[in-house]
């Protein structure tokens, strides 16, 4: 259902997303801080709506903002798109930093 291999490698594919609400006063510290993310090169969000507008088509409700943005399991359908097996758990509980180990490693 997915191409995030070609995505990332030719700029065209279909990928993962999440559309969230926020509160509308909220707006402009999140467009703030999606801006000073992609100054350091982080890009996940894709649109930011305005203030109980319709964003793609999907209902926003009053005084809220819609927003789309990457979904967190790209990186894993690009795996499963190498040919690569993957398991995936549902968020469960907390997990110490330290025994998190780098992608290259596995």
């Amino acid at each position: 259902m997915t191409s995030v291999g070609e995505a990332a490698s030719a700029g065209s594919g279909m990928i993962l997303a999440n559309f969230r609400e926020i509160p509308a006063p909220a707006r402009s510290a999140v467009d703030e801080k999606i801006g000073q993310l992609e100054k350091a090169g982080i890009f996940g969000a894709f649109l930011l709506g305005n203030t109980s507008e319709p964003l793609c088509q999907i209902a926003v409700g009053l005084n809220r903002v819609g927003v789309v943005m990457l979904g967190g399991l790209n990186p894993v359908a690009a795996a499963a798109e190498a040919g690569i097996e993957v398991q995936n758990m549902a968020e469960s509980g907390l997990l110490e930093y330290s025994r998190l180990k780098s992608v290259w490693e596995l």
